[in-house]
């Protein structure tokens, strides 16, 4: 039986693979986040407050991977791979 992932486990399974590289391996992660309920931008211009929880942040970053898919903004993928990383550190070990 398969269990419920959190927020920040999503967000690990997208950046690694995303970090493999090629397009449809970005395809198969933003459409990952897709089904799971996340969108382009989500939760941008939420004040600080809003994000006290850590998987709000997770869902923000997820959604800013699916908005650099949506405008075909791959380089911008590098950037979020580093801020998912450096985010997840304590938690997955990145």
């Amino acid at each position: 039986m398969r269990t419920k992932m959190s927020r920040r486990e999503q967000l690990a399974y997208m950046v690694a693979i995303i970090d493999i590289g090629g397009k449809g391996l970005v395809d198969k992660a933003v459409n990952f986040a897709k089904e799971h309920g996340i969108k382009a931008n989500i939760h941008v211009g939420k004040d600080r407050e809003f994000f006290k929880d850590k998987d709000r942040i997770a869902e923000w970053i997820m959604g800013q991977f699916v908005h650099g898919y949506e405008n075909n903004s791959y380089l911008a993928y590098n950037s979020g791979i580093n801020l998912s990383m450096s985010f997840l550190d304590k938690e997955y070990g990145y």
